[in-house]
């Protein structure tokens, strides 16, 4: 099941940018290709790459700050529960 949400999101992030690159003269096939197998990082490459660059540096911003905090609470959980056998 989880399988159909990760095609339908990535589905949505194929057709948002097949629609608007032609708009900024960028290949449509291309960005919907890149914006199926990447989704997010291929559309902070298009705000990039489109002009709209604030918007794509805060959101790999973003990308990057919930990944380190992510990472930190794994690894916090996992000393934790390390910590209690011992």
């Amino acid at each position: 099941m989880e399988w159909i949400y990760n095609f339908l999101f990535s589905a949505v992030f194929a057709v948002y940018l097949f629609i608007k690159a032609p708009k900024y003269n960028k290949n449509r096939w291309l960005w919907a290709v890149l914006g199926y197998f990447f989704t997010i990082f291929a559309l902070c490459a298009f705000f990039i790459r489109t002009g709209r660059k604030k918007l794509g540096w805060i959101l790999i911003s973003i990308i990057v700050l919930l990944t380190i905090v992510g990472a930190f609470l794994i690894f916090g959980i996992l000393y934790f529960f390390g910590s209690l056998k011992g």
